[in-house]
């Protein structure tokens, strides 16, 4: 069992960054799909509802990521120019994210819930709704943690080489 364990935590070292970012992402993640039908369910319209979705999720995922996954150092302008970074990097993401849950949500999905309720009937339109607005949250998601990584390991918390 000790050497499992030490495998395990050589792996874990090895590939720190990582399965850090997968774990921090997992949660940031997990925190976006759940909030999107959340706001909805308190009656907001799918559009503002992601974006105070993703607000609230860019600043979860930027002090996540430094501080548990690249934990960066940088300190005063440095860490504002970095903190912009991140913010333009998600900027960039956000738009996707959000004319992908525009288009889906809200032009496919009316079609699609009525036509589920038609066929299959036991779930109303609203529940049809609220699971396909969470089905294409998880879609976005997936193109936008690729994007988001690669975007934070090249661009904002890039290590300086002493």
């Amino acid at each position: 069992m000790q050497q499992l364990l030490g495998r395990l935590s050589a792996l874990y070292r090895a590939h720190r960054e990582g399965v850090d970012y997968l774990f921090w992402g997992a949660a940031a993640t997990l925190l976006n799909i759940l909030l999107l039908p959340f706001f909805m369910a308190l009656g907001m319209a799918a559009s503002g509802a992601n974006l105070l979705d993703l607000g609230i999720c860019i600043l979860f995922a930027y002090f996540t990521n430094r501080r548990f996954v690249f934990r960066s150092k940088t300190r005063g302008a440095a860490a504002v120019r970095e903190f912009g970074s991140f913010l333009l990097g998600r900027a960039v993401t956000g738009v996707f994210d959000q004319a992908f849950i525009v288009f889906t949500v809200e032009r496919l999905g009316p079609p699609v819930a009525a036509a589920l309720v038609g066929s299959l009937g036991c779930l109303d339109a609203a529940a049809w709704a609220g699971l396909w607005a969470m089905g294409c949250k998880v879609a976005s998601n997936v193109v936008v943690i690729l994007l988001n990584f690669i975007f934070s390991k090249l661009f904002i918390f890039k290590q300086k080489k002493v």
